[in-house]
């Protein structure tokens, strides 16, 4: 049972620590590291022939922008006026998936190859839309955000996928170095991180001049309907063999890349949102992670109780938890 929660602590622990103290902020830029450090650690035991475009990627980037101005609209109608709520709101529901996606599903068992493809049609779609999308929610424009999206996916994702080429070019042994060495440990890479935005979301918190309660009820609540829809939406659009993946694309947000828009072109209370989604979603990958746990311990159990005689058996019982678990 402990052994079980100790994957999802890692997650959640860290979150509330940073929230705690909000000096972790400072280290904020250790955070786009962490996160290239993570996904080359993934990317070394990924074939890249696995990388394909699938439709349902596709339907997941058409998707992503209905949620997020279909829940623009329904906040500017319900929220009495409040365009600041609104603003919350559409930039929680427009961000793209998350840098960390892949490498959550690979903490998960899942498909990262199909994650990484999912990931950059996100964030390369969305980035384009907003483009329109922008001036018509904020009433500004300002190419500087389009250079801040080009340069992100540049380091997080072409660096780590060009790195981890040339070195299993060189040393192809470090396939199996980082998934059965590093691999087990990698979590806490993603702690840290989880460590430093609960530090800049405090910060951030402490920066409003929001006093009404009923204004951080609304942006929270409603946030929290919306990385339901995602997550539930994203499970009924993915095909059989990625259900779990399609839902982690779709649920998974890159909230620090819609905090910064929200910050630069509309105002800090709009960045309430994504901020209160790093907590939703963080909260229920914890829960994933304890169910993936608990099922690959039954997996063991069962393995294990198998006689000595018994391998064909054991093959079967382990084959049929993987493709559980899958």
């Amino acid at each position: 049972m402990w052994k079980a929660l100790s994957q999802p602590a890692k997650i959640i622990i860290p979150l509330f620590i940073g929230l705690c103290f909000p000096w972790m902020s400072r280290a904020s830029f250790m955070v786009r590291w962490l996160l290239i450090i993570m996904l080359l650690n993934a990317c070394l035991g990924i074939k890249f022939s696995g990388l394909k475009v699938r439709l349902y990627h596709w339907y997941l980037l058409a998707a992503n922008l209905a949620i997020g101005v279909l829940a623009w609209l329904l906040a500017c109608h319900f929220c009495g006026g409040n365009t600041e709520v609104a603003k919350a709101v559409f930039f929680t529901a427009i961000s793209p998936t998350a840098t960390a996606a892949p490498v959550v599903i690979g903490f998960l068992g899942g498909n990262v190859a199909t994650v990484l493809m999912g990931f950059l049609i996100s964030d390369l779609g969305i980035s384009l839309f907003l483009i329109g999308l922008l001036p018509v929610v904020t009433g500004q424009m300002d190419w500087r955000f389009v250079n801040e999206v080009f340069l992100n996916i540049a380091l997080v994702m072409a660096l780590p996928v060009f790195l981890s080429r040339v070195l299993l070019h060189f040393w192809p042994w470090l396939a199996d170095f980082a998934k059965y060495k590093i691999g087990p440990h990698a979590l806490w890479a993603w702690s840290i991180m989880l460590l430093i935005l609960g530090g800049m979301a405090r910060t951030t918190f402490d920066k409003q001049e929001v006093s009404a309660l009923s204004i951080l009820l609304q942006i929270g609540g409603a946030t929290l309907a919306v990385c339901i829809l995602n997550f539930l939406l994203g499970w009924l659009i993915g095909p059989r063999r990625y259900k779990l993946e399609s839902s982690q694309l779709l649920g998974q947000k890159n909230t620090s890349f819609t905090i910064y828009l929200a910050i630069t072109f509309a105002s800090p209370v709009a960045a309430l949102g994504p901020l209160f989604y790093i907590l939703w979603h963080n909260s229920w990958n914890a829960i994933q992670m304890f169910q993936f746990e608990k099922r690959r311990q039954r997996r063991a159990a069962a393995v294990s109780r198998v006689p000595s005689g018994g391998h064909a058996g054991a093959g079967r019982i382990s084959s049929g938890t993987e493709s559980t678990l899958k």
